[in-house]
């Protein structure tokens, strides 16, 4: 009885991290490199021209809160949930997971999700998904340029 209780006890552990085991990530995450697709199906490579940046003002241990700067040639317009235009800037709000590493955040006022990871290489990979009448798709990869 006290090994199988014992095991069970082992099998549901799930590791418990203190507010200062996740990584500070407070600072200007600049895209590196990246692609998005739009609802009317064009495909943007944020790699080519200067896309935008993730600013992270808060954390206090696995909860975090910014906002992520965009913007397009002219003509490219997208919607940051209020209007349409070819540069935004949205606040979001994220939380870690329990690995320390991986992360989802949710921008405002528009429904997009954000689901992100550190790399090895002290980068931030996001990959990015929009539903709906302004639906949109991308990957960027950033890198931090300021703390």
């Amino acid at each position: 009885m006290i090994r199988s209780l014992i095991v069970i006890s082992l099998f549901f552990a799930v590791p418990v991290h203190a507010q200062s085991d996740f990584p500070n990530i407070v600072g200007t995450w600049a895209i590196a490199s990246g692609t998005v697709i739009t609802h009317d199906g064009k495909i943007l490579s944020l790699t080519d021209m200067p896309a935008g940046d993730v600013v992270i003002t808060v954390q206090e241990g696995p909860v975090f809160r910014g906002a992520y700067r965009w913007h397009h040639p002219e003509g490219t317009e997208l919607n940051d949930g209020e209007t349409t235009t070819n540069r935004a800037e949205e606040a979001f709000i994220g939380v870690f997971s329990g690995d320390g590493v991986s992360f989802t955040m949710a921008d405002t006022p528009d429904t997009a999700y954000w689901f992100g990871r550190l790399t090895d290489d002290g980068g931030m990979e996001l990959q990015y998904i929009e539903s709906g009448p302004h639906a949109a798709a991308g990957y960027s990869l950033m890198r931090r340029v300021e703390e």
